[in-house]
């Protein structure tokens, strides 16, 4: 008991998540500056969850200087493809969607569930979120209210949409632009709901514990 107890502490301790950078220079009672290094370090960590590589640190170190500086190289590191990727893990950890693989489902309950459904969900909902943030308007109301999708095949049958999806290649995604109404953002998606079910029932109460 004393050993998961002292793990605990350890890993909510502040010193454990939160960085407290090194102040190179004092500039009054409550403020201090830090240097490029450690600004360049916050900004990597905040965009991509790591450290600068050797290179990001030779480009950008000496760059970090003032606010308009740092706006200037969070933009390009903005472009960066590790961003869409780390910004799609924190949607990932939020809607709880490792749960996707936590097990399966019951064939007599879900006749036309295979093993490829959890990843091609996951994938959807990755397209969506990665072109609501990118070619839209980036809005939190469009994340939960956003009738646009990208379908994959396998996927097709739970959507009722009029648009044509293709039939002829079984690998393609399809994107369309109106769904139906029981089909808005991100609750109502199969990666959430799936992630959010047990094998032969769906959990209207651990998706509500979740909102």
């Amino acid at each position: 008991e004393v050993l998961p107890l002292a793990l605990q502490v350890l890993l909510q301790s502040p010193q454990f998540l939160y960085i407290h950078p090194t102040p190179t220079e004092s500039i009054n009672d409550t403020m201090s500056k830090i240097s490029s290094s450690e600004r360049l370090a916050l900004l990597t960590l905040f965009l991509h969850n790591t450290l600068p590589s050797e290179e990001q640190s030779e480009t950008y170190a000496n760059r970090l200087q003032t606010r308009q500086d740092v706006r200037d190289v969070a933009q390009e590191l903005l472009l960066l493809p590790q961003t869409s990727h780390n910004l799609y893990l924190f949607h990932r950890d939020w809607l709880h969607l490792f749960r996707l693989y936590e097990g399966t489902k019951d064939p007599d309950v879900y006749p036309s569930y295979t093993s490829d459904w959890p990843k091609f969900a996951e994938r959807e909902l990755e397209l969506f979120i990665e072109d609501i943030f990118w070619n839209g308007h980036a809005r939190f109301e469009d994340l939960l209210f956003s009738t646009e999708a990208w379908i994959h095949p396998h996927l097709r049958e739970i959507y009722n949409t009029s648009d044509v999806l293709e039939d002829e290649y079984p690998d393609i995604w399809n994107y369309t632009s109106e769904l139906s109404e029981q089909r808005k953002g991100i609750l109502t998606r199969p990666a959430f709901l799936m992630a959010q079910s047990y094998t032969a029932t769906s959990s209207p109460v651990r998706r509500g514990a979740w909102v």
